[in-house]
């Protein structure tokens, strides 16, 4: 069985992905919870991690998704998922429950 298909990669994977979509979703949920969006409608408030994913809007410029942010992201999410997916399937396999 390869590598990149076992139970464990898929795990970690997942888990890896996971991770960073809750992390940027906290991140935005707390700064709209704390109010800083209502106290200052123009200042161009930032919400993302690593990248910027998302700008509120300013005087000058329109806010909305910035999809720069949103592809290094999911970039970044894939890398990673692989990373800890090949960390997993190593440990399972060391620890003798893959043949």
């Amino acid at each position: 069985m390869s590598l990149l298909r076992s139970a464990p990669f898929g795990i970690g994977f997942g888990l890896g992905v996971l991770t960073l979509g809750l992390v940027n979703f906290y991140q935005l949920s707390r700064s709209h919870r704390s109010g800083e969006w209502k106290i200052c409608m123009d200042c161009g408030l930032a919400s993302g991690f690593p990248f910027t994913l998302y700008q509120t809007e300013t005087i000058v410029s329109s806010g909305g998704y910035i999809w720069s942010g949103v592809f290094a992201n999911v970039t970044v999410a894939v890398l990673i998922g692989v990373f800890l997916g090949l960390v997993f399937a190593n440990v399972w396999k060391v620890s003798g429950r893959i043949r």
